[in-house]
């Protein structure tokens, strides 16, 4: 996205746990919208699904996030594609 909010980033605690952090902007954001795909050993076991905050123009919403064990993280519902952020995503590792 730029600044002030910083880039996309995946960090893999000592627990387990995979935090995401960071924005992303612009592209289609339709629903089943492929985003990103994680690396091995930043994936879930199991489908998770998240919801973000999702900014369109003056349009704020929470939008879903689906991150499979494939390490696929498709969108789910949205109101555009001016910000998606990752913030706040947290799982378990598999």
């Amino acid at each position: 996205f730029g600044a002030p909010m910083g880039a996309p980033v995946a960090r893999l605690l000592p627990t387990g746990q995979i935090v995401l952090s960071g924005a992303i902007k612009s592209g289609t954001a339709a629903s089943g919208t492929l985003i990103a795909t994680l690396p091995v050993g930043f994936r879930p076991a199991e489908r998770s699904r998240l919801l973000v905050q999702n900014v369109s123009g003056s349009a704020s919403a929470i939008a879903d996030v689906y991150v499979e064990p494939s390490g696929q993280m498709r969108l789910g519902n949205s109101v555009g594609n001016s910000l998606l952020s990752l913030d706040g995503i947290t799982f378990w590792a598999a």
